[in-house]
């Protein structure tokens, strides 16, 4: 079985390395999207085209292994009553009234009230926008920013090309059946269409569905499902097309289906609607990563258990499954976006099915970040979650791991001499990360049981099998990897990709705004690490010595400013070895030669942004919430098991407990992950019904074959205190463990985008050091390294959040 798409363990362009393998597409972006071509170097900021004039032009759109219903027969004609017009849906962006924010602008984005789904049930905006059609085109939210260079996938998909919007030469050209170009397409709109599929009574040996080439003529070996003691032809009806320039899929079982494919027939939907949010890491200027094409194409209903609109464990409980591009992570991290094609989604389905009685949320690692910030900013969305793999919000998140890379490059390099950073136990004292003596790395290329470039012992850490890679994709203006998005833009608009800056930040440009001070108009960012005492608990501990200390936070330094980033080094960029930077350290300040390594200082405008936007999870949600935990601390997975008590911790910091708030932990099983998923499920109705938490919503761990280990309110005892006395029976279980700025000294509610300071005399008196005595030498050290900053004071607020929030 496939799990919810979680983000890659590392980038998939590091398959140009010859030794190194791809993964499936669980961790991969799809099958054609393996990033086996070599990142590119782009210089400048990105840019937005000038918006066209749309025309009246169409092409070819038949794709599909099922029967289509898209209106006519499945085919276009170059009518111009398909254009995308037809569903107010124009080219400039100035779609008729969907809007999801209301504030005005600010110089670091859009200050937004994040409640904003008033809409949903009032009409008002909405009117007149959906239910969309079949046969037509998706409206497109006049909020959207519009990126530009923006690769269309509805080929990919099996939407055919896109409907032309301009004869500009903006966007993809669309060919006519001679290969003629008729036009371009920029905002990638495909017309809304219908497929169908059964399950066979002799299935294929693989399982699966088969097409249903005629739904009105029925064939006779279509299998029955019972779903509320009532048989019902086994039946799925596959709705696709683009709604806020994404691609969205709806799957539901349909026993009967109906001469009007706008008319479904809905006597086996069990009434509950679950939108399955997807994972991975994107930078957006594309409609779909290689992993959402994965999930919406064709070919997925020949797997029954392909996470996605047509996993088939949960359309056969009678559930509806919603799916889209655009609330997949790994197409973009614009979350305010993101949210807001969610709710445009659901809204269309509210119309063109019916009102869910409840709508869960799924999803893992990306997946289940989309389901705590959407249920803080579009809290009518959802009424339950299910969040696997789980973290908070992604913006903090970049704080933390930002640290690995500036860490390992300390212990193999700047300290790479030292016999105790040859232990991996030692630099997870450091870390806060899981770290293993003796365990294999995927990072091992040359076959010598470590790391590549590493000093250290046999072993690896969740930072380099986790983390590694990140630090390029999220923060380098000017490397990309490349799959099949990108290579679409480097084929058809060259200068425009050359133009884009590749990173987290500058993909929310329209959120952080351009850094005044960038000369080449990049985004502001939010990393900062000003006055963090990197090792600190492991001096306090006793693990390293205030010499080792003093270098360490002396030498670590900070990433530079995108406008003083270069090029990447080998294996991220290039083939030659003598260029070899696993650690991005060229980007550091810790290769400046300095004695002491300058620290980088975030933009406090973008924190803002961060914050009014609703990118940072704040802890308040009413809804009921079943955290599922797959326990993958052995394998070093990214999605380590600090997450859900980081969660827990900003619920119980904003509304004093977190009674809503359940934690199943399990084994690394992924049919025991969905097993759990399915349960969860039960339990939320169970909860919905009520109104009241029903026995079994309670914390609880199982082990290999979901056997209970133990549940209870006390379970996870000894997680969130500051030493792990009294551990509860999970706890003992499943080892959490921290990450480098708990080791700093910052608590489990991981939200400090910038620590407020305290000077480093009151340090020394207050008994931030316990009982250890400096030297003269070393005080005077201390001075060089932290005298004007001082140091993080983690018991203050986040100097980063607004005064108002």
């Amino acid at each position: 079985m496939n799990r919810p798409s979680f983000p890659r363990a590392a980038l998939l362009a590091l398959c140009v390395i010859p030794l190194t393998a791809c993964g499936d597409d669980s961790t991969s972006a799809t099958e054609s999207d393996s990033g086996t071509t070599e990142a590119a170097t782009t210089e400048g900021p990105g840019t937005s085209a000038t918006t066209p004039t749309t025309t009246a032009t169409t092409a070819d759109t038949t794709s599909s292994t099922g029967v289509s219903s898209d209106g006519s027969t499945g085919e276009t004609t170059g009518s111009s009553s398909t254009d995308a017009t037809d569903s107010n849906a124009t080219s400039d962006g100035t779609t008729m009234g969907i809007s999801d924010t209301d504030g005005t602008e600010t110089d670091g984005g859009t200050e937004t009230d994040t409640d904003t789904d008033t809409d949903t049930d009032t009409g008002g905006p909405w009117d007149g926008l959906f239910p969309v059609e079949v046969g037509d085109v998706g409206p497109i939210d006049p909020d959207n920013p519009l990126q530009y260079p923006f690769a269309c996938r509805t080929e990919d998909i099996g939407l055919g090309q896109p409907e032309v919007d301009n004869l500009d030469q903006i966007g993809l050209p669309v060919l006519d059946e001679n290969d003629e170009v008729i036009g371009w397409s920029r905002d990638c709109g495909a017309k809304t269409r219908v497929d169908y599929f059964y399950l066979s009574t002799d299935p294929p040996p693989e399982g699966g569905l088969t097409p249903l080439p005629d739904p009105q003529n029925l064939p006779d070996d279509i299998a029955t499902v019972e779903i509320d003691g009532q048989p019902h032809n086994y039946i799925v009806r596959y709705e696709r097309g683009t709604i806020n320039r994404f691609v969205y899929g709806i799957a539901v079982l349909e026993p009967t289906p109906a001469d009007d494919p706008n008319a479904p027939d809905l006597s086996a939907w069990n009434d509950k609607l679950i939108f399955w949010f997807g994972g991975g890491v994107g930078i957006g200027h594309q409609q779909s990563s290689g992993l959402g094409v994965n999930r919406l194409k064709d070919s997925v209903a020949n797997n029954p258990y392909k996470d996605g609109p047509l996993y088939q464990p949960l359309l056969e409980q009678g559930y509806a499954i919603v799916y889209s591009t655009g609330t997949v992570t790994d197409t973009t991290y614009n979350l305010r976006l993101t949210g807001t094609t969610a709710v445009m989604v659901k809204e269309h389905f509210r119309l063109r099915y019916n009102e869910p009685k409840y709508t869960f949320g799924l999803g893992g690692s990306g997946g289940a970040i989309q389901q705590f910030i959407y249920e803080q900013n579009h809290p009518d969305l959802l009424d339950g979650l299910v969040p696997t793999h789980a973290y908070a919000d992604m913006i903090t998140q970049t704080t933390r791991v930002g640290d690995c890379e500036l860490l390992e490059f300390y212990f193999d390099v700047l300290d790479g001499g030292s016999a105790t950073w040859k232990s991996w136990d030692n630099r997870r004292k450091i870390e806060g990360f899981n770290a293993l003596n003796g365990a294999p790395s995927d990072w091992d290329f040359l076959n010598q049981g470590v790391p590549l470039g590493s000093t250290a012992d046999p072993g690896t850490s969740e930072c380099i099998e986790g983390w590694r890679g990140l630090s390029p994709l999220s923060l380098n203006p000017h490397w990309v990897d490349i799959d099949d998005s990108q290579q679409q833009i480097l084929d058809h608009d060259p200068e425009g990709f050359a133009q884009t800056a590749w990173t987290f930040h500058d993909d929310l440009i329209d959120i952080f705004g351009a850094d005044p001070e960038s000369q080449a108009g990049y985004a502001r960012t939010t990393w900062d690490n000003v006055g963090v005492q990197y090792g600190l608990q492991a001096l306090l501990d006793g693990d390293i010595t205030t010499q080792e200390f003093i270098a360490l936070n002396a030498g670590i330094g900070g990433w530079k400013r995108p406008d003083d980033m270069v090029q990447e080094g080998f294996p991220f960029y290039g083939d030659d070895q003598n260029d070899f930077d696993i650690w991005s350290a060229r980007n550091s300040t810790s290769t400046l030669g300095l004695p002491v390594a300058p620290r980088a200082t975030g933009n406090v405008d973008a924190m803002h942004s961060a914050y009014y936007e609703g990118l940072v999870y704040l802890g308040e949600i009413e809804d009921p919430i079943i955290n599922l935990m797959p326990y993958l601390e052995p394998y070093l997975d990214m999605h380590n098991s600090k997450q859900p008590f980081v969660i827990r911790q900003r619920m119980e910091d904003a509304q004093g407990a977190a009674p809503n708030h359940v934690i199943w932990a399990l084994g690394p099983s992924e049919a025991e992950l969905m097993t759990l998923a399915s349960k969860a499920f039960m339990t939320l109705e169970t909860w919905l019904d009520d109104q009241q938490k029903p026995a079994d919503a309670i914390d609880a761990c199982y082990t290999d074959g979901l056997a209970l280990v133990a549940s209870g309110d006390d379970v996870w005892d000894g997680v969130q205190t500051a030493e792990a006395l009294d551990n509860g029976p999970c706890a003992d279980t499943y080892e959490v463990f921290r990450g480098p700025r708990m080791v700093a000294g910052e608590d489990f509610s991981a939200d400090i985008f910038k620590c407020t300071t305290k000077k480093l005399e009151a340090a020394l008196e207050d008994g931030t050091y316990g009982g250890i005595e400096f030297t003269p030498e070393e005080l005077t050290q201390l001075v060089a390294i932290f005298g004007e900053s001082g140091v993080c004071d983690y018991t203050l607020p986040d100097a980063g959040r607004p005064d108002d929030l």
